[in-house]
């Protein structure tokens, strides 16, 4: 009976994971609108992102890259980001290396201020240099 009961046990313990995943979307569907930033995943989404940040502790100020490794769902013209409190020095992107244009929008005392970067549809990858508001 204690064997019986242990294999009992032993299979309702092996199939409590399999009942525990979350559902997945169908399709790959598009991720949910974020209320609360300007990106648009729909159309871009960024896969990676890569810091190299100089730190000034003095001035309490960072200072340096941002490369993000993009997958354009969409065949986007643009990219759109958060900022918050940045000062964009420029952009590149890959591959080619070239300068991007880049604009920022008005900003927002809560969400900060949009920077669209213009990418072409075979942009893998753009590089934001930046400093933070001291």
């Amino acid at each position: 009976m204690r064997l019986l009961l242990a294999l009992a046990l032993a299979a309702a313990l092996s199939t409590a994971p399999a009942a525990a995943q979350p559902p997945q979307p169908e399709g790959g569907g598009a991720p949910p609108h974020d209320p609360h930033s300007y990106s648009r995943p729909e159309e871009v989404r960024v896969e990676h992102l890569a810091l190299d940040l100089d730190v000034d502790f003095v001035r309490k100020q960072l200072t340096g890259t941002a490369t993000l490794r993009l997958q354009n769902r969409a065949g986007a013209k643009t990219v759109v980001l958060d900022t918050h409190g940045l000062d964009i020095r420029g952009v590149t992107r890959q591959p080619g290396g070239g300068e991007a244009a880049f604009t920022l929008g008005k900003p927002d005392p809560i969400l900060g201020r949009p920077i669209e970067i213009q990418i072409a549809p075979d942009t893998t990858s753009v590089t934001v240099s930046y400093s933070s508001a001291p």
